[in-house]
């Protein structure tokens, strides 16, 4: 049974409702499919920057500290966030501060100030973002995989952007970027958790059913760059610095969001790496106790999709756990998984799903993510369908297509790294 409703705006501003009475709170977001990825190369950082802006001040609040104080009188918790796929301006609230909250959220959306003050404070503000993002080793180890896995496409530069681009902004070229990109066609209202729908609808048909774009078309194109980029080799990366440990990251080409093999690999991720009982958690943690943990998952996005293996290791322990990692990947495309470990995993995968959409603001995330993706939601019974449908087959089937050594992309980052060492140990 779907308990969410879309609506459409005449002029195209699509709406979510997530109704849940029986919680205390409610969530309401604006959420535009403008992120890192509709950047030129110049404009790196540039809609993350522009979310910023939002919050220094509007028409009505003309400053960030008076416009927080308006969001704190109400007991809301705001805040706004960047990806390479949309923009968000969100807040959560009581149910019976809601509206006051989503008027307030609204007038962040369209009526900042954009000061040139607030633009030279916020190219400091974020360049130290930026500094404190590539400080952090895990951070840049992944930094360095998407610029591996995708070059100079928007998916291989960070979202932050990078401090050369940042400084250039100015105030003509961020409002054109937002008049350009922010069209009511591309944006969804979110209102989830416990709200009068009636109110609420009446308030986001008066605010923003007379919002009339700029006439430019957002572009659509079924011819993605990103299917343009030839794997056909393995790429290893090593980068020195004064750590203890030895972060590493493994990227391979995978299935995009709603393609049919998306369920079983994110099934492949669990079997290696969802917690202790995992593949490689026995080995790496429990066995060798070569590290504390290791991650896998699939980004799954509209345009591309990518299986990530991540973790911080044991520096002396570093080429078995490479060999283990590559032993347990070849392991998946040859044998059929067990159908007692199989369901454990169906299970704990099933569990995660349904212990993570206990709030509003998760409801809203959750399906909020699937629409600005381009898909037809799903509900969480249907997740759970899908994810109960995939056999051992399917799961073999998957892991060949996506373990293949020219798709391979590997970056380390330590004290004592030799290329060449690594390269030997390639096994797939």
């Amino acid at each position: 049974m779907k308990n969410f409703k879309i609506l459409t705006l005449p002029n195209g501003v699509r709406v979510l409702l997530v109704p849940r009475p029986e919680s205390y709170s409610a969530f309401f977001a604006v959420a535009v499919g403008v992120g890192a990825n509709k950047e030129k190369p110049a404009e790196a950082g540039l809609a993350h920057f522009l979310e910023h802006l939002h919050f220094d001040g509007t028409v009505g609040h003309r400053n960030a500290i008076v416009l927080q104080e308006a969001f704190d009188l109400l007991g809301a918790d705001n805040n706004g966030y960047t990806n390479y796929f949309s923009t968000v301006f969100h807040a959560s609230a009581s149910a019976e501060k809601i509206l006051a909250t989503a008027k307030l959220v609204s007038e962040t959306f369209f009526d900042s100030l954009f000061k040139n003050t607030d633009i030279a404070k916020e190219k400091k503000v974020v360049g130290e973002e930026v500094k404190r993002s590539w400080d952090n080793p895990d951070n840049f180890c992944f930094f360095k995989l998407r610029e591996l896995m995708y070059g100079q496409l928007p998916a291989g530069r960070p979202v932050l952007g990078a401090e050369d681009t940042i400084k250039n902004f100015n105030r003509k070229r961020l409002l054109a970027f937002k008049k350009e990109k922010y069209q009511p066609t591309n944006t969804l209202i979110i209102v989830a958790g416990n709200f009068k729908q009636k109110e609420v609808l009446t308030f986001i048909k008066h605010k923003f059913g007379g919002w009339v774009g700029s006439g430019l078309v957002v572009e659509k194109s079924n011819d993605s760059p990103y299917d343009q980029i030839k794997f056909l080799q393995p790429k290893i990366v090593c980068y020195r610095k004064e750590i203890d440990q030895i972060k590493l990251r493994i990227g391979f080409p995978a299935p995009k969001i709603g393609q049919t093999e998306e369920f079983a690999t994110g099934l492949i991720s669990a079997i290696l790496a969802g917690g202790l009982n995992s593949r490689l958690y026995k080995i790496l943690r429990h066995k060798l106790g070569a590290a504390y943990g290791v991650s896998a998952w699939h980004d799954a996005q509209a345009d591309y999709g990518a299986f990530v293996i991540a973790g911080g290791f044991d520096a002396g322990k570093i080429e078995i756990v490479l060999k283990t990692i590559f032993v347990e990947l070849r392991r998946l495309t040859c044998e059929l998984v067990s159908a007692k470990e199989l369901n454990l995993v169906k299970t704990k995968i099933i569990s995660w799903l349904l212990l993570g959409l206990e709030t509003p603001e998760d409801l809203a995330s959750f399906y909020g993510r699937q629409i600005t993706l381009g898909q037809i939601p799903k509900t969480p019974e249907e997740f759970c369908r899908c994810i109960r449908a995939v056999s051992s087959v399917e799961i073999k089937k998957t892991a060949q297509a996506i373990f293949k050594k020219d798709g391979l992309h590997l970056v380390l980052v330590g004290r004592g790294l030799k290329k060449e060492v690594f390269a030997k140990l390639v096994d797939l």
